[in-house]
C-alpha cells in the first residue's frame, strides 16, 4: 500500500490452519476427497493401481477416447439436476459414438454409470443395466416407456432423477415434445409461406 508517497510493508505472518508438516489427521482429511471403498485403502498397493486404472479407462472408453470430459451442463449453464419433472413428457437418446458403462456392486447395492467421462452413482435396481443397455442403441426413447419397468418397485421420480444426473454429465441427449417438428411436411410448408 502506499501513504503518502511511501510505501508500508507488511510483516504479519498468517500461520496456517492446520500444521500439515506434523499434522497426520490432513491425510483422512485427503482420503475422505478421494471417496474411495474401504477395501480398496486396505487393499495392496497393486489392488489400488488396478482399482485406479480401471476408473480411468472405463471414464476414457466412455467418452469415445477423448481425455477431458466435457463441461457438465451444471456447471455451463446452472442446469439443475432436481428440477427433473420436465422430462416425464420428453424423448431422449446417446448420441453417437459415445457408449455408457456400468459396474454393479452386487454386495453395496450400488449401480456405478460410467457417461461421458464422468462416474454416476445411484443405489441399484434391476432395471438399470437395461435402460443403459438401450440408451446404448443410440434410438430415440419416449421417457415414460423406458422408465416404465423401473416403476413397478421404484417412483418414476427416482427414474426421472437417474436421467437427470445422465443428461449433466451430457450422457443423453433430450428432446422437449413441444420443441418438435414434424418431418419435411410441415418444413416444406413454412418454405412456402416464406417465399410467397
Amino acid at each position: 500500500m502506499k501513504f503518502g508517497g511511501q510505501y508500508k510493508i507488511n510483516k504479519d505472518v498468517i500461520n496456517p490452519q492446520h500444521d500439515f508438516f506434523n499434522n497426520n489427521h490432513t491425510f483422512n482429511e485427503f482420503l475422505s476427497l478421494l471417496k474411495l471403498d474401504e477395501d480398496i485403502l486396505e487393499g495392496s498397493t497393486k489392488s489400488f493401481f488396478k482399482y485406479i486404472y480401471d476408473e480411468y479407462k472405463t471414464s476414457l472408453l466412455s467418452n469415445a477416447g477423448w481425455q477431458a470430459p466435457p463441461q457438465s451442463l451444471t456447471l455451463e449453464n446452472n442446469y439443475d439436476i432436481d428440477n427433473y419433472e420436465y422430462l416425464i413428457d420428453c424423448k431422449v437418446y446417446s448420441q453417437r459414438p459415445f457408449k455408457m458403462y456400468y459396474k454393479i456392486d452386487v454386495r453395496k447395492e450400488m449401480f456405478h454409470l460410467f457417461t461421458r467421462g464422468s462416474k454416476i452413482e445411484m443405489k441399484y435396481h434391476q432395471e438399470l443395466p437395461s435402460i443403459i443397455d438401450k440408451l446404448n442403441t443410440h434410438e430415440v426413447f419416449e421417457v415414460r416407456d423406458l422408465l416404465k419397468p423401473l416403476e413397478e418397485e421404484w417412483p418414476i421420480e427416482a427414474g426421472l432423477y437417474f436421467l437427470s444426473m445422465i443428461f449433466d454429465k451430457r450422457g443423453i441427449e433430450v428432446i422437449i415434445k413441444s420443441n418438435e417438428v414434424e418431418p419435411t411436411e410441415d418444413r416444406n410448408q413454412d418454405i412456402l409461406k416464406e417465399i410467397e
